[in-house]
């Protein structure tokens, strides 16, 4: 988010090498998911056999792809109705009732609920009226940013060898 906001404000997002720049960081938001997956599943006390790696995997893939063509077809449908009729009070609640919603999906299905609350903001931000909702929830958006690397900064565990 401020590697994006920097190069939106220095005009470079529709340089090469802003193009580039953001590639590489959607690339690693998509990567982390499997990569944290696994890496909890390796973690953990029990001894983990490959075919539970591949079974988490699996339902990663499923909830995800599903998720998202539920929301595919769901939102074009609802977001623009929102926009013309709505005030940006609701604009704000819906999506963040599609946010906590697709968290919820994903938690049910034993996924991290960070991934279900990204699909859906990808989702919103992908519609034709997602600069509309953008709009509406930029204060929420720099609040749960803020909230968003304090908690990943409170998930290290650091200790001190004397």
């Amino acid at each position: 988010a401020i590697c994006i906001k920097m190069l939106s404000d220095r005009r470079e997002l529709a340089q090469p090498q802003g193009r580039a720049a953001l590639g590489i960081l959607i690339f690693q938001d998509i990567a982390v998911v499997p990569l944290m997956v696994i890496a909890t599943l390796l973690g953990s006390q029990e001894n983990v056999q490959s075919g539970e790696i591949a079974l988490r995997l699996g339902l990663l893939i499923v909830v995800t792809v599903a998720l998202v063509v539920v929301l595919r077809l769901f939102l074009p449908r609802l977001i623009p109705h929102l926009v013309r009729s709505s005030t940006p009070e609701v604009l704000i609640l819906a999506a963040l009732g599609l946010c906590f919603g697709a968290a919820w999906v994903t938690s049910v299905a034993g996924i991290s609920m960070a991934l279900g609350a990204f699909i859906a903001g990808m989702a919103i931000a992908g519609s034709d009226d997602g600069h509309d909702i953008g709009k509406a929830i930029a204060p929420l958006r720099d609040a749960f940013t803020s909230m968003f690397f304090l908690s990943i900064g409170l998930l290290v565990h650091i200790t001190w060898s004397t």
